[in-house]
């Protein structure tokens, strides 16, 4: 808790709980987070090259997970309440799913980065993306959906599919 940033960048056997209260915590190593449910009312930041894996991700009204890039993450559960915000930065050397869980709740906020520029803005070629990949069901949908900063209804060229 606090205002402060936590930066865990060890490996991590932990297997119990982790609440995010205040500050942001800070994950650079993919196993720091240990095996637990992770409650987020603060800030998440998955800063690793690789894929993440825990229990339950909750990220609650108010509060951020972001997904840095090169970063991917597994869950048994991906719940994102209403005012919550997902914040993924993608790459275009992204492969497979930034998000695999069996059950995805989502709400809030969903926010793209790192995708198109000017120096590639006339590229033929189309980056696909698979952002959340759910073995069983995904429930609701982002109330709001944004794409490097843009409102997705300004976006050119941008298909959801699914």
């Amino acid at each position: 808790s606090g205002d402060d940033v936590l930066t865990l960048s060890g490996a991590n056997s932990y297997s119990g709980g982790t609440t995010i209260s205040g500050g942001t915590l800070v994950a650079s190593n993919v196993e720091a987070l240990g095996s637990g449910n992770i409650d987020n009312y603060a800030s998440l930041q998955l800063n690793a090259s690789g894929q993440f894996v825990t229990a339950n991700l909750t990220t609650h009204d108010n509060a951020i997970t972001a997904i840095g890039a090169g970063s991917a993450l597994r869950a048994n559960t991906l719940t994102q309440e209403a005012n919550s915000t997902l914040a993924v930065h993608l790459t275009d050397s992204n492969s497979g799913a930034i998000v695999t869980a069996d059950r995805a709740n989502l709400g809030g906020t969903l926010d793209i980065t790192g995708i198109g520029n000017v120096a590639k803005s006339w590229t033929r070629d189309a980056y696909a993306y698979t952002l959340i990949d759910s073995d069983s069901a995904i429930d609701s949908d982002f109330a709001q959906f944004t794409v490097a900063g843009m409102d997705a209804k300004q976006v050119d060229f941008l298909t959801v599919d699914g």
